[in-house]
């Protein structure tokens, strides 16, 4: 009668191993559990010591394998995950490459000690490593004076009006080319910078059909997304350069 006891608890308890699921964890540990839902992240189950507690929800990355009550197993495949992080570690690899596009545009006004007009510039192009913009700039410049002419036919230049006839003397031109800042940190919201623009210009108004190389040497301090800069300026035809300073206002764009 014992044996048969003993034998009956055993059946019953052999019967309660293989009715329960086995979760086996990837650091080597068990869980006996019943399996409720696989999802395709997630496994949902239960304590199989308290079948009417609550609920319990594991990601599949922490599983090695489930074994089931009918003794199949389940291996977890922890590739999902993986690729999760290889592809946010691709898009933070890509946010943080340290190149950006940026664009720049502003009014001023460039100046001889007799002569004066306003200039808009316009420039896009690449941001590097935080410190140095390089893009393509083009613009339109010009001066502007009043002169007048005598009696006899010859103009002098001031503010007196006893001439006959008075002009508008309209110099302006279109510069090309690139324009390069370097700026000096990113700590402080004022943020100073070192400018220079190379290139050519094709000119208008009075310098019709003129054309030679232009070049801007001069430095500004950033704000936020706006600028001012003050430098000197010069356009240079056949040899003979002609100086100018200049000042502008300007917008950031991008970065």
């Amino acid at each position: 009668m014992k044996r048969l006891i003993l034998f009956a608890i055993l059946f019953l308890a052999s019967y309660a191993a293989k009715a329960q699921d086995i979760i086996v964890m990837r650091n080597a540990d068990e869980v006996m559990a019943k399996v409720t839902s696989i999802t395709q992240d997630q496994v949902t189950y239960k304590r199989w010591s308290n079948l009417d507690g609550p609920t319990y929800t594991i990601s599949k990355s922490q599983i090695f394998y489930i074994k089931y009550e009918n003794g199949e197993k389940d291996l977890m495949n922890a590739v999902p995950e993986t690729r999760a992080r290889v592809g946010e570690h691709r898009n933070n690899a890509s946010s943080s490459l340290p190149v950006a596009f940026r664009g720049y545009t502003s009014v001023g006004t460039i100046f001889l000690s007799e002569m004066a007009g306003p200039t808009l510039d316009v420039s896009a192009g690449v941001f590097l490593f935080d410190h140095l913009y390089a893009g393509i700039e083009v613009g339109f410049h010009s001066l502007l004076e009043k002169y007048y002419y005598d009696y006899q036919g010859d103009y002098y230049y001031g503010d007196d009006d006893w001439g006959e006839y008075s002009e508008i003397l309209f110099v302006g031109y279109i510069p090309l080319g690139v324009n390069l800042k370097g700026y000096l940190t990113k700590k402080f919201a004022v943020n100073p910078y070192l400018e220079c623009s190379l290139g050519a210009f094709v000119g208008i108004g009075d310098l019709s059909g003129e054309t030679g190389f232009h070049c801007r040497v001069g430095a500004g301090i950033e704000y936020k997304r706006f600028n001012v800069g003050i430098g000197y300026n010069a356009l240079v035809e056949y040899g003979f350069p002609v100086n100018m300073g200049y000042v502008n206002l300007g917008f950031r764009f991008g970065k």
